[in-house]
C-alpha cells in the first residue's frame, strides 16, 4: 500500500513510508515485534509494541506504529533512492534510524498483521553481552544524532550519554 487510503482508511492520504510484518518468536507462539515504541526516550531504551500475546490475538487491520523492526520490512523502490537504505552503524537501531528519518520526512511507518516472519533473536550477539551493550549504546546514540533536531541535540545528547554510562 502507498496511503492509508490504500488500506480504507478514509480521507487520509498520508503516504506509508514502511510496512512492517509481525515478528514472532522463533518458534511462533508469541510476539516479539509489531512495530515498536520507545520505552524511554532520554535512555534511548525501545521495545517492541505487543510483545508476548499470542498472535491469535493481533489486531486484524494494518496500525500505524513508531518504528519498524529490520526483520521484516519492506521499502518502496522510490523511498529508498530519495533517503537511501540503512545508516552505515551495524547491529542494533539501524532498523529504527530509517523509520525515524522517514517519519521526520512526514511518511507514516505501519503494521501489517497478515505479515508475519519467525525471528531467532539476538542471533548476532547470542549471549555476547559486553558485544551487546557495546552496540546498543554507540547506535543509541549514533541514531540520536542523525535523527534530532539541532535544537533538541544540545538537550538530549548529554543526557543519554550519562544514563548510559550510569546503567553500565
Amino acid at each position: 500500500p502507498r496511503s492509508h487510503n490504500d488500506l480504507g482508511a478514509q480521507n487520509d492520504t498520508r503516504e506509508i513510508g514502511i510496512t512492517n510484518a509481525v515478528i514472532l518468536s522463533a518458534d511462533g507462539a508469541t510476539v516479539d515485534h509489531a512495530g515498536g515504541r520507545w520505552l524511554n526516550f532520554l535512555s534511548g531504551t525501545n521495545v517492541g509494541d505487543l510483545r508476548g500475546i499470542a498472535p491469535a490475538d493481533l489486531p486484524t487491520q494494518p496500525f500505524e506504529t513508531t518504528y519498524a523492526s529490520g526483520a521484516a520490512l519492506a521499502i518502496p523502490t522510490t523511498i529508498i533512492k530519495q533517503y537511501g537504505l540503512f545508516p552505515d552503524f551495524f547491529a542494533y537501531y539501524e532498523d529504527v534510524d530509517p523509520s525515524w528519518h522517514l517519519r521526520n520526512a512526514g511518511y507514516t511507518i505501519v503494521v501489517t498483521p497478515g505479515a508475519r516472519v519467525k525471528h531467532l533473536g539476538s542471533a548476532t550477539s547470542s549471549k555476547n553481552r559486553p558485544f551487546f551493550e557495546w552496540y546498543a549504546a554507540r547506535n543509541r546514540i549514533w541514531l540520536f544524532r542523525r535523527n534530532l533536531q539541532l535544537w533538541q541535540k544540545p538537550f538530549v545528547l548529554p543526557i543519554l550519554i550519562v544514563a548510559r554510562l550510569l546503567l553500565l
